[in-house]
């Protein structure tokens, strides 16, 4: 090595060099492209059969779920560039799942090849949602009565089917579930997991069908200094 050529700072070997000065010996021995998790820890409901991601339930498709277990469990090198990523999932039982992954790309000049396997594991967790309905949890109630005349069974039905119209237009929601329904004196009884679903229920037979509702409040407890109520909301139809 001439006087005044670079050189690497760890070994003293000449071009090429990284960014950083180390020849692609040394820079090999310091860096890796990439670096992955041998298992990732997944959580799925029994009873319904979500899946709790990202702090929050709800429900995936199996490759979107690996697809997040992969992204949580790889990482890249911060200077890495042109990086390609190539996956194959192998199922080894109903709670485990092995990725095959294959990571390259290039760190300053030099090119990497990496190969990662990480498995998948599957553990039971109740959602808060069947935890709910199983202690039979409910924050709305809806009263659906007649303006004075006894409703007929079809009316009750196409009423009652209306819900199920208008859950299937919404974005899916844990808490939009029934605890319980069924006739009473007079008309129909539902009792729904979520205050905003009955709202939405009630604007959407008005809508339809016309009539008035009348919106009760009850308290049933307190929560963290505040007062937690349930809703009761009556709709009659005309």
């Amino acid at each position: 090595m001439s006087r005044g050529e670079a050189f690497c700072i760890a070994c003293g070997a000449g071009p090429p060099h990284s960014s950083d000065r180390l020849c692609e010996a040394c820079f090999r021995d310091r860096n890796t492209l990439s670096e992955c998790d041998e298992t990732s820890q997944a959580y799925r409901c029994p009873k319904c059969g979500m899946n709790f991601e990202s702090s929050r339930w709800g429900f995936l498709e199996t490759d979107d779920l690996l697809q997040r277990r992969l992204d949580d469990s790889l990482r890249i090198h911060e200077r890495a560039e042109a990086v390609g990523i190539a996956t194959q999932s192998e199922t080894i039982d109903e709670r485990n799942v092995r990725i095959h992954v294959q990571v390259d790309g290039q760190i300053d000049a030099f090119y990497f090849d990496q190969k990662h396997e990480v498995i998948v594991r599957t553990s039971n967790m109740i959602c808060k949602t069947c935890t709910r309905k199983d202690g039979n949890y409910y924050e709305a109630t809806i009263q659906i009565r007649s303006a004075g005349r006894k409703l007929e069974e079809e009316e009750l039905a196409e009423l009652r089917g209306s819900l199920d119209t208008l859950l299937a237009s919404m974005e899916p929601d844990p808490m939009f579930f029934i605890t319980k329904e069924g006739a009473v004196v007079g008309g129909w009884d539902v009792t729904l997991g979520s205050k905003a679903l009955a709202r939405n229920w009630a604007r959407h037979m008005t809508q339809k069908w016309g009539g008035q509702t009348k919106e009760t409040h009850s308290v049933v407890g307190q929560k963290d200094g505040l007062d937690v109520t349930r809703l009761t909301v009556l709709y009659r139809r005309p």
